[in-house]
């Protein structure tokens, strides 16, 4: 099943890519695109620019910049995950789950610091 599932997310992410070339700035497809790769943990170089294209589109979403976050955040990138989710929560601070990506983010800073 796990080569049915790498084939499937494999399809999904060049349906998006080729999708998100003609329409850039359909934000919501860019990120959800995005949150899948990022979920699945694969694909990350193509997760980091439909992500990239959902913030252009449309900068003031949390929603939209803590996708980015989570996929710069799983490419080692966490110092750049962790600005973009404390601006997240200054200008949405009643979403839980930012609370809980920037502890998650913390802790491997921590963990990474000399």
């Amino acid at each position: 099943m796990s080569q049915l599932a790498d084939a499937t997310l494999d399809q999904i992410m060049d349906s998006g890519v080729h999708y998100a070339r003609r329409f850039s700035l359909d934000a919501m497809t860019c990120n959800n695109v995005a949150w899948v790769a990022a979920k699945n943990e694969r694909r990350l170089e193509d997760a980091l620019n439909l992500a990239s294209l959902a913030v252009r589109a449309e900068p003031e979403s949390a929603t939209y910049r803590d996708t980015l976050a989570e996929v710069l955040f799983l490419s080692g990138r966490t110092q750049e995950a962790l600005q973009i989710e404390r601006a997240c929560l200054l200008d949405d601070p009643g979403q839980w789950h930012l609370h809980e990506q920037i502890e998650k983010y913390s802790k491997v800073s921590e963990q990474n610091s000399p």
